[in-house]
């Protein structure tokens, strides 16, 4: 740690009474103020840094990720809401998939007696909105298509060309908010030793 020990400036302030032990122990705490102000401004420049590069856009390219994240989002609710959480459960009027006998798969699958989802799942379309079940059953043509026309309709207005990639964004953030805790305990224990020497001088002064 910078600066001074309290044990180290107690010895300083015995060693030195018949001096002005005072007048040692504030020079010694400008020392440390002043280190501890040169660490202020450097985590406060970090934290500027790291304000910039959360605050700032995305481009379009990199937009690509959160519209995936997006259409995912809507197959699972579509498919969570809809059938795959009552599939495995009997009721009056449906028999768990799990629990059909291999004769009457047999004997039903491919005719109108053979429905795998429960009725009060409803699964149906118009009871969901369209693009949620799209998005659960062809995740991959959704997001081609809603790329493509975003490309086509805003691709030269996007901007953000200069923008740093967030691959890399969040490579750099990881960076400086490590910087940032590696300084906080430094800051934290100049303070306290500040804060333990004026006590002793405090002390001396009664």
């Amino acid at each position: 740690m910078m600066g001074f020990h309290f044990t180290h400036i107690a010895r300083i302030m015995a060693k030195t009474a018949s001096q002005s032990p005072v007048s040692s122990v504030i020079a010694e705490i400008k020392t440390m103020s002043t280190q501890a102000k040169d660490i202020r401004e450097k985590m406060s420049a970090l934290n500027l840094e790291i304000a910039a590069l959360r605050d700032a856009p995305v481009s379009l390219e990199d937009f690509r990720k959160y519209l995936l994240l997006w259409i995912e989002h809507k197959g699972k609710a579509y498919a969570d809401k809809c059938f795959l959480h009552s599939v495995l459960a009997d009721t009056d009027s449906f028999s768990a998939l799990n629990k059909r006998p291999f004769s009457e798969l047999e004997s039903t699958a491919g005719s109108r007696m053979f429905w795998p989802f429960p009725r009060s799942s409803e699964l149906n379309l118009c009871n969901e909105p369209m693009l949620n079940a799209l998005c659960f059953f062809m995740p991959e043509l959704v997001f081609e298509k809603l790329l493509l026309a975003m490309q086509e309709h805003y691709g030269q207005r996007w901007g953000n060309a200069d923008a740093m990639p967030i691959e890399q964004r969040v490579a750099r953030l990881e960076v400086l908010n490590r910087e940032v805790s590696k300084l906080r305990p430094d800051l934290n224990a100049i303070e306290s030793e500040i804060s333990k020497i004026s006590g002793l001088i405090a002390d001396a002064s009664y």
